[in-house]
């Protein structure tokens, strides 16, 4: 008997921490470089992170702690990060600088490594084409090899040595699922966006 899955469960997830200190660039204060212990990498603010640097200007000579998503590049550093948020202390998932939570679908598995596909979610205030453009395929690397292309898995994983190696995992639907709820998902989001622009 197939397990009943919750269709709420099944929403993308790309978030993790950074510790570091800020430099902007010299043509545009929300571009620039984050100095962490696990490299420099190239970053963007949010409108957040913008406020909370105006606020505090000081807060750009010290290391802070920052919630972000990742994306990949093909080059040195291959990581590229959007800082959203500057906290006291990490949620309690995150243990350390550098851990990420990635939810979404596996595209291609190959032995102990693994492509997971990440998205925006559907949300009154972003269009299908942002959402679109928001897809990241990120690989990583020693993973257990019961993950299988086509399922809906949360992977927690670290950042070590430029690549982000395996930690936790469960799978939230299997292929066949997958295939099936994803498209309802979406359409319940796109229902309530509607609903929502009407009220």
């Amino acid at each position: 008997m197939t397990e009943q899955v919750d269709i709420s469960k099944l929403y993308f997830q790309n978030v993790g921490g950074l510790t570091g200190k800020y430099l902007p660039s010299a043509e545009d204060e929300t571009v620039g470089t984050l100095i962490t212990s696990h490299g420099l990498f190239p970053v963007h603010l949010n409108l957040s992170i913008q406020n909370f640097f105006e606020t505090f200007p000081w807060a750009k000579k010290k290391p802070f702690q920052y919630l972000c998503w990742l994306k990949p590049l093909n080059t040195e550093p291959y990581y590229t990060f959007r800082l959203t948020k500057a906290v006291k202390y990490y949620p309690d998932w995150l243990k350390e600088s550098g851990w990420f939570k990635l939810q979404g679908v596996i595209e291609s598995v190959a032995g102990k490594q693994i492509v997971i596909r990440t998205q925006q979610n559907y949300r009154p205030n972003r269009t299908e084409e942002e959402v679109e453009q928001s897809i990241t395929h990120v690989t990583i690397y020693n993973c257990p090899q019961t993950i299988r292309k086509g399922q809906f898995w949360q992977i927690q994983v670290k950042l070590e040595d430029g690549q982000l190696n395996h930690l936790t995992s469960y799978r939230i639907a299997d292929a066949r699922q997958t295939k099936k709820l994803l498209p309802l998902k979406k359409e319940m989001d796109l229902k309530k966006k509607k609903l929502l622009k009407a009220s």
